[in-house]
């Protein structure tokens, strides 16, 4: 008789506006299931849809495990109730916690009382008082009177890929760019090309989808680390994303008007091991050819601080838009664009397709499909 594996609840964080993505991207991997909420998506599971997530999300900022929810409104009835709850499928006694606190609504408001009132109870649990800044992440919401807590287990944020040692000026983040490619339609089977590739997060990103490659595929996860750690069923699962792996079998460029932005891109292609499948060439946008008749350009042109002017911005856009209804007009396009200056760009017929934060600046996701020919 099979011995029922146990179910826990599991947390994917996301950026805001990037749920349903990262939902959809989840269940395509083969996790039953899931519901996208504000700030992220609830799934469950056994320990190997965890590993699942961590491996092959390219949209969630880290997943956590759900340790339990207790209703509190004094701090020994805190310590009383989260000191059972089973911590010790998470952390080690020698873990050093690292515990972050939310509050509202709630009648203990004091979010570092909080943090050393949990700090003290999952010390307890683990016959342990090692307390302090570490490795081991333990979540702490309180909400309406009720505490809820999650034990992180990716470690660094998984947008952290590895491979952007070289960033120029703000970088899109690789979750951010993996998403918008993905909001897109785009799945790795025709051309792109990036307008201002930068740092080339967009055409490597692009190359990692295209080649089947899962971004987690060579780092370290906190749930390593965790005593119920299954070596054996994260090496099956790197076996398979191995074996599904495949050459790129379409174009992937991208450009910049600086040398140096290309010369990052390059070094970061070459580290997330993609180098071979991408071409990144130092030219103005408006020297650019479409390197076959259809497929999607798009591109995080600079704004705010980046671009100086606001007629500098005008300008821009307006070449992009001769760029992209001109040698483009075939390609599906599209282009990042601040929301305080869309209507910049009304003429283009653009349609929004995504809002999100990036680098503290509200931005739109905008498309425009390519011209139909008869």
């Amino acid at each position: 008789m099979a011995v029922k594996q146990r179910q826990d609840d599991y947390f994917a964080i996301t950026l805001p506006g990037l749920e349903e993505i990262c939902a959809a991207e989840l269940e395509q991997i083969g996790i039953a299931s899931p519901r996208p909420v504000p700030g992220g998506v609830e799934f469950s599971g056994p320990l190997r849809t965890l590993y699942l997530a961590n491996l092959w999300s390219r949209t969630a900022t880290r997943v956590v495990v759900r340790v339990g929810d207790v209703a509190a409104r004094d701090f020994p009835a805190l310590y009383r109730k989260v000191v059972r709850l089973p911590w010790g499928r998470y952390l080690r006694p020698d873990d050093e916690l690292d515990v972050r606190v939310s509050c509202q609504r709630s009648r203990l408001g004091h979010s570092g009382r909080v943090a050393e009132t949990v700090s003290e109870a999952v010390g307890h649990a683990l016959g342990t008082t090692a307390t302090g800044t570490g490795r081991a992440r333990v979540l702490v919401r309180m909400e309406d009177d009720r505490c809820y807590l999650s034990v992180d287990s990716s470690g660094e944020l998984l947008h952290r890929r590895g491979y952007r040692h070289s960033p120029v000026a703000a970088p899109l983040r690789e979750t951010l760019a993996a998403a918008i490619l993905m909001t897109l339609g785009w799945r790795g089977e025709s051309p792109l090309v990036d307008a201002m590739a930068g740092s080339g997060t967009f055409v490597i990103e692009a190359a990692l989808i295209a080649c089947r490659r899962p971004p987690g595929r060579n780092r370290r996860f906190a749930f390593m680390d965790w005593p119920g750690y299954r070596s054996g069923v994260w090496n099956l699962l790197l076996q398979d994303a191995d074996r599904q792996q495949r050459a790129v079998p379409c174009v992937l460029q991208g450009s910049d008007i600086d040398d140096k932005a290309i010369v990052a891109a390059i070094d970061n292609a070459k580290r997330a091991g993609v180098a071979d499948f991408v071409n990144f060439t130092a030219q103005p946008m408006q020297q650019l050819q479409p390197p076959a008749d259809s497929g999607l350009i798009l591109c995080n042109p600079p704004y705010g601080e980046r671009i100086g002017t606001k007629s500098g911005l005008s300008e821009l856009y307006r070449e992009l838009g001769e760029l992209y209804t001109g040698s483009f007009a075939q390609w599906q396009s599209a282009m990042l664009c601040p929301c305080s200056e869309i209507d910049r760009v009304a003429d283009l017929n653009w349609h929004n397709r995504l809002v999100f934060s990036n680098g503290g600046v509200k931005v739109a996701l905008l498309e425009r499909t390519r011209v139909e020919t008869t």
